[in-house]
């Protein structure tokens, strides 16, 4: 007893010696900064809360939003009971807004209640919890569903970030379902939107990944067509957006036309394969404009590179000739 006694004062006495001689270390003063850092946005977080709190019982739902927003700013990454909170509070005054016709509300409140699920939902992916990603950014989804300020922006955030995180999950069926969502609503609201030439080629890298290269290739050939009519709408307008959206369908056009090449090269379709790379290097269109004649000048060697390949493969030496001699004079 007496040695067990003992030789606990001596623990608890080098314990006390090595606290009061040694400082701590570095690492153990950056966790002190941390969790102070926390504590104290942790309080400003809850202080603004419960402002907001107050105001959304008294109906006074403009002021309860800006306090929901300051408390959501007022901290560098929200925890799950934070974020479950705003969520709650904000979908409460969303639908008493939506409920008495209060219309700037409901869009503040469905506005703000989007942006922060495709936050969170971020956060989750980045941390590599799809799953719980991709509740956050179907959340995200329904509410940007709501709004009409912002609804495309929103709305292609949230979907093409779920889209994303089912192909992460190898759920490519749901994957391609929020893909194609996303495609028919660009397709009425914006058909000269950039966004709908890449949603076309997200949609072709879904199927391929279950190797359903048909429908890959119509995937792709509607991108390209997408690009070539943005070109021979916009070719022509002196505007700084029009000459943005042209550009990108310039992009995009070239990219289209690789995937084909590959998307037919998949399919055995080898005579589709490399006359559609002979497009390519031949690619000329008259745009007009600042724009003069487009042609498709970069990447033919990445082109060349791939019709040398196909038609190797094929054993078409008179293919694999000039494919040979595009590939050396191809910059």
């Amino acid at each position: 007893m007496w040695s067990l006694l003992a030789v606990l004062i001596c623990v608890v006495s080098f314990a006390i010696i090595r606290y009061v001689a040694l400082p701590p270390s570095p690492q153990d003063q950056v966790s002190r900064q941390e969790a102070k850092y926390r504590s104290v946005n942790d309080a400003k977080f809850r202080s603004l809360f419960d402002a907001g709190s107050k105001a959304l019982k008294e109906a006074r739902y403009r002021e309860a939003l800006d306090d929901f927003q300051e408390a959501e700013r007022s901290t560098d990454q929200l925890s799950s009971d934070q974020y479950a909170s705003l969520k709650s509070s904000r979908l409460q005054i969303a639908s008493l807004s939506e409920a008495s016709g209060s219309n700037y509300e409901a869009e503040k409140a469905y506005k703000a209640l989007a942006a922060s699920a495709n936050q969170q939902g971020r956060v989750l992916s980045r941390a590599k919890h799809c799953d719980a990603a991709v509740g956050e950014f179907g959340d995200a989804e329904k509410f940007s569903d709501h709004l009409t300020e912002t609804k495309q922006a929103s709305l292609l955030e949230s979907r093409t970030s779920l889209a994303g995180c089912l192909e992460e999950l190898h759920r490519v069926p749901a994957a391609v379902e929020a893909t194609q969502r996303m495609i028919d609503y660009l397709r009425t609201s914006d058909e000269l939107d950039p966004a709908l030439i890449d949603q076309y080629m997200n949609l072709a890298r879904e199927y391929s990944m279950e190797d359903n290269w048909n429908s890959a290739e119509q995937a792709i050939l509607s991108a390209s067509e997408s690009s070539d009519k943005i070109i021979s709408r916009l070719a022509s307008d002196p505007g700084a957006e029009a000459e943005h959206r042209v550009g990108a369908a310039i992009s995009q056009k070239a990219v289209a036309l690789r995937w084909l090449i590959i998307a037919y090269k998949n399919e055995g379709k080898t005579d589709l394969a490399l006359s559609t790379a002979d497009d390519y290097f031949n690619f000329k269109l008259e745009a007009g404009g600042r724009w003069g004649v487009i042609r498709l000048s970069s990447g033919q060697k990445d082109i060349a590179a791939l019709a040398l390949q196909i038609a190797s493969a094929a054993n078409r030496p008179d293919a694999v000739d000039l494919w040979q001699q595009r590939f050396n004079g191809a910059r």
